[in-house]
């Protein structure tokens, strides 16, 4: 008797803890980098921050190249290591340059955006380097002409 209350009890612990693996959510590790222009228009209190004041996306890179860093409690937070450990990334960036582009008339909009391109696909080459994480790149706006 004693012999199968005991094979039951490990039967059943198996069981639990299959539905508990099964049914368990894991929570996403998303970061934001970027300007924190960005930040009235997302729901950031879930997110690991690395905020900029001003940042285009050729600077992001090379901020990624050289492992930039943050202080936070006296302990340096290292760039690519939250980005390692991401899951979602969100980049909100060069945004008060494409402003700037924007509402002068000598540029043409069009080869800008070319260009920018070019800067994000190289960032996305970067980061998935580092990470497997989705990448999200947030639209810059133009409020002269409203363009997305």
């Amino acid at each position: 008797m004693k012999i199968k209350l005991l094979v039951i009890f490990f039967f059943v612990s198996i069981i639990s803890i299959l539905i508990f693996k099964y049914y368990e959510k894991e929570e996403e590790n998303i970061l934001y980098i970027g300007e924190k222009y960005y930040l009235n228009s997302i729901n950031y209190n879930y997110y690991n921050l690395f905020l900029y004041d001003n940042i285009t996306y050729k600077e992001l890179i090379n901020r990624i190249k050289d492992n930039d860093y943050i202080i936070s409690k006296n302990k340096r937070i290292y760039l690519n290591q939250l980005i390692m450990n991401s899951d979602v990334i969100i980049i909100g960036a060069n945004n008060n340059e494409y402003n700037k582009v924007c509402n002068s008339n000598d540029i043409n909009i069009d080869y800008y955006n070319n260009k920018n391109n070019i800067n994000k696909n190289e960032l996305i080459k970067i980061i998935s380097k580092i990470s497997h994480a989705k990448v999200i790149i947030l639209n810059n706006y133009c409020k002269k002409n409203n363009i997305n």
